[in-house]
């Protein structure tokens, strides 16, 4: 039976609860990236952080994504 690894936050493509490239931690195995893992509690400034960047972070995705497929 092949091992399931756990890796510490990759930044991963998937349907994320911030946004659709996100890092959080995730459960690997044989065949990629198997459960998309909690990113555990924030403290309110951790959550006031993570808040005040999403829009950014979103922004900046959709430029990303202009800009590949140009």
């Amino acid at each position: 039976m092949a091992k399931k690894m756990l890796l510490n936050a990759p930044i991963t493509e998937g349907d994320g609860e911030h946004a659709r490239f996100f890092a959080q931690p995730v459960r690997l195995g044989k065949n990629g990236v198997e459960e998309y893992l909690p990113i555990g509690q924030l403290s309110d400034f951790e959550k006031q952080s993570l808040n005040g960047m999403l829009d950014v972070l979103k922004k900046d995705i959709i430029l990303g994504e202009e800009f590949i497929n140009k």
